[in-house]
């Protein structure tokens, strides 16, 4: 039996995090999209935005409460995940609200594989550093190291 409290203090916080972040990314576009019409409002799009962000919520509880079917709960969501980016990617990332979902679902999806023990990858930072230079307006500018 897994330590919840162990658990939560692990590599699962990161993927609680990218989780959440990706939930509520993937629900504010997928209402941005109806609300801008015209080809967003493409019921395949709406559904991968809809299907990344329930199975990105139902990670977190999953993850919260070190449910044995963590691993399955976050394979699944790794391929729900890259498939949200790449219907996004298909669509056009020349929309800034298109853009932050697809930096949302890409996390969560290398996140969810490293957890579910799929791939190894680099740490954090070098992810970051990745995504923000692909989108450098998606992150704010980090502050300044020293005073």
């Amino acid at each position: 039996m897994t330590d919840v409290g162990h658990f939560a203090e692990t590599k699962a916080r990161l993927v609680i995090d990218d989780a959440l972040d990706a939930y509520k990314a993937c629900q504010e576009t997928a209402a941005y999209c109806i609300q801008e019409g015209g080809e967003l409002t493409d019921p395949h799009l709406l559904q991968r935005l809809h299907d990344c962000a329930d199975i990105a919520l139902m990670t977190t509880n999953y993850l919260s409460r070190a449910s044995r079917f963590h691993q399955q709960a976050t394979a699944l969501c790794a391929d729900v995940a890259e498939a949200c980016a790449e219907t996004l990617e298909q669509t056009g990332l020349d929309d800034q609200q298109l853009r932050v979902a697809y930096a949302a679902c890409l996390r969560l999806h290398e996140c969810c594989l490293e957890l579910a023990g799929q791939v190894e990858l680099p740490s954090t930072d070098a992810r970051d550093e990745a995504l923000q230079e692909t989108f450098p307006g998606s992150d704010p500018t980090p502050p300044p190291t020293e005073l």
